[in-house]
């Protein structure tokens, strides 16, 4: 029943019923339209004001009805099913079998337990579709899954049904939920190695440079072939046919035959190219889909140039160095402006540190590349000279009396548009250190952009941190602070990794180093070669005559594959750009098209991609029975072969441990949210009405 309680001193109530009393008598004693009315009457309509008024006066109180619900909770256990391809490449039917036993063991277990069904490959999804489609098995995936999304005092057990084939992601035997709850495994697929002779780990580098030679190095694996031989061939795709480029015979020395074999490719002219490593099949095998990997491999021009000329030695150039050298796109030459130096037209950027210096030394050097229209990066430091700095560009003037420097954090504002920093990224710029800038008044040209924004101290302020302009046929970027080294390792130190680091500087680099592009209308991807399975995202800007990037008219893209298939997309508008994600396709090459129309011109963008085959879950159909005894092991469970599933099932059941709880929880309701209240108010007034009116009362 509960109780009531109000946030007004108890006799206020009775101020209502004395205002209620007062409002029906008042009304009703010597009223002239009922005169000739009968008491009964009278009290009749007298009561139904009243009551009326009281609830109305009563609700204001705002009285709380406050009681305690009961309720039971089952103790929670996890099926999670393992739909990866392996699963099924031995016994379908086998599978299908499991499949009814699995479904009626969790429709027993509901009886005592709420039974949350999972499927994982490489991640891991609250469903059940039973599609054994998976690429790739991650069992580490779904523990974190499990860890991350349930709450682990209600949970009592997790069943897993895999094969523990696992190859890709961290060992599960080591996950933190291990020592927290029983696992136990259901061992499916099979342990006995059959006749196979498959292609095992495969390494290259998906971008290669026009003119350099690259290795490609892949794992040859065999189970019970001993004395057989076969072939292994590397193919090129083209022309619309397979060229063959290596031909090297194999030869099976023992049961368990793994060898390691290395080819070398010399490249030519540019593009996207596809190529085949196969071994021939040999009599006896059964498994002949992992006998073939596909691959991509994407070959630029030429690698971009990049010179870092100083004046002094300094941390913040170590810091850069490595950032730089993180991206396989860019060769990265130091020089000291006192050593000889080579050629500025070799460069695609230059970066000047502390240059200008003392007595204008490395002006000349700063000018040159500008009459070439080498684009540059200029970083301040406590050597630049400030005034020889103010004269040999026009895009920020530092005025100052003195050299003093002050400690400044970066702030950034959201009317950058040059490029987009992840939203990780976004978060920890508030955690920087500061760097140490010039003291003075900033004059910035109209025409620059502005990343960080200097603040000192508390206050935030309009001074200029990093510039970057594109105003000249060339692109400029100025850092005009020192101490970038302590971003990187206070970055380390917080996170164990330079991913905010490397993508300022990468970012950077690649802004300025990159010619300006007069296209109005833009589509790009973050690479072109994507595995099966993997989301494919896309990204367009469109510019108006003032080469301002908006989003106002739709833009639809066109997918079209080798086999002629077609799909059509719409981009979505994120601020002031577009952005779409595909999902994912099957393997193969796909052409697009992007098309908008602005200022009643049509505006179109095209581009490929390929979707490389994943075919890791096929190459190895040998069950991993031992990791999934180790985890049960590990966390006191125990692993069932699936014809004893109704082993498990009476365990559980008969579990004392594992009990319902009876939850008691106090429930606090305003008595104004029920709407009954306001109806039989309603009801008063609209009843006190009608017998005025069936009374002849108006």
């Amino acid at each position: 029943m509960g109780q009531f309680s109000f946030q007004y001193p108890v006799w206020s109530i009775g101020l209502c019923l004395l205002a209620a009393f007062i409002a029906g008598l008042l009304l009703y004693y010597k009223s002239p339209q009922l005169t000739d009315r009968t008491y009964s009457q009278k009290l009749v309509l007298s009561f139904l004001r009243m009551t009326a008024v009281f609830l109305i006066l009563l609700l204001l109180l705002n009285p709380l009805h406050k009681y305690y619900k009961q309720s039971i909770q089952k103790p929670v256990v996890i099926f999670a099913q393992d739909i990866s391809e392996s699963i099924i490449q031995k016994d379908s039917n086998a599978i299908r079998n499991f499949q009814l036993e699995r479904d009626q063991f969790e429709t027993k277990l509901k009886d005592k337990f709420d039974v949350f069904h999972l499927e994982f490959d490489h991640q891991c999804r609250e469903q059940k579709t039973d599609q054994f489609n998976g690429k790739l098995t991650n069992i580490n995936e779904a523990l974190d899954h499990i860890g991350n999304s349930f709450d682990l005092q209600k949970t009592k057990a997790v069943i897993i049904a895999s094969d523990g084939i696992q190859n890709t992601g961290k060992s599960p035997i080591y996950n933190e939920l291990l020592k927290q709850l029983p696992v136990y495994p259901i061992l499916l697929g099979d342990t006995t190695p059959e006749k196979d002779l498959w292609i095992g780990n495969l390494f290259f580098n998906e971008i290669v440079y026009a003119g350099d030679k690259f290795a490609i190095e892949t794992d040859i694996q065999a189970w019970n072939l001993v004395n057989e031989n076969s072939n292994l061939k590397l193919s090129k795709f083209s022309d619309g046919k397979w060229v063959q480029l290596n031909n090297e015979s194999i030869a099976v020395t023992q049961a368990g035959y793994f060898n390691t074999k290395q080819f070398i490719v010399q490249t030519d002219a540019p593009g996207l190219f596809k190529f085949k490593i196969s071994v021939d099949p040999i009599k006896g095998e059964s498994n002949l889909r992992n006998n073939t990997r596909e691959f991509y491999v994407d070959i630029l021009d030429s690698k971009k140039k990049i010179l870092i000329l100083s004046y002094a030695p300094h941390p913040d150039i170590s810091a850069i160095k490595d950032a730089i050298s993180a991206n396989k796109n860019y060769e990265l030459t130091l020089k000291n402006i006192s050593d000889n130096l080579p050629a500025f037209n070799d460069y695609s950027l230059v970066v000047f540190h502390q240059l200008p210096g003392p007595g204008g030394l490395g002006r000349n050097q700063i000018e040159s590349a500008r009459k070439l229209k080498i684009p540059s990066l200029l970083i301040f430091g406590p050597l630049t000279d400030i005034n020889q700095f103010n004269t040999i560009q026009d895009i920020v003037t530092i005025n100052t009396t003195n050299k003093t420097n002050s400690e400044a954090t970066p702030i950034i504002k959201p009317s950058f548009t040059q490029f987009i920093l992840s939203e990780q990224s976004l978060d920890y710029i508030k955690r920087l250190p500061p760097l140490n800038v010039p003291f003075g008044n900033y004059t910035l040209d109209p025409s620059a952009s502005v990343l960080f924004y200097q603040k000192i101290g508390s206050i935030e302020t309009n001074y200029p941190l990093l510039v970057l302009s594109d105003k000249a046929a060339y692109r400029s970027t100025y850092l005009l602070g020192e101490g970038l080294w302590k971003w990187k390792l206070s970055e380390y130190l917080n996170t164990n990794n330079f991913n905010f680091f490397t993508e300022l500087v990468s970012k950077t680099i690649q802004y300025t180093s990159t010619k300006q592009d007069q296209r109005k209308f833009r589509i790009s991807q973050s690479k072109r070669i994507f595995n099966e399975g993997e989301n494919i995202p896309f990204y367009g800007e469109l510019y108006n005559d003032n080469y301002e990037r908006i989003n106002q008219p739709d833009v639809n893209l066109s997918i079209t594959s080798n086999e002629g298939l077609k799909f059509n997309f719409t981009f979505s508008r994120l601020e002031n750009y577009y952005s779409l994600d595909i999902g994912s396709l099957a393997a193969g090459e796909y052409n697009y098209i992007a098309q908008t129309e602005w200022n009643r011109k049509q505006l179109t963008a095209t581009g490929k991609f390929s979707i490389q085959a994943q075919n890791i879950e096929t190459a190895n159909r040998v069950a991993d029975f031992n990791l999934l005894r180790s985890m049960a092991l590990n966390s006191g469970g125990r692993a069932y072969l699936p014809s004893d599933l109704s082993l498990l099932q009476k365990e559980m059941l008969e579990d004392q441990k594992t009990k319902s709880i009876l939850v008691q929880n106090l429930e606090i309701n305003p008595l104004i949210d029920q709407k009954w209240y306001f109806f039989l108010i309603a009801l008063c007034l609209i009843l006190e009405w009608f017998f005025r009116r069936f009374w002849g009362s108006y």
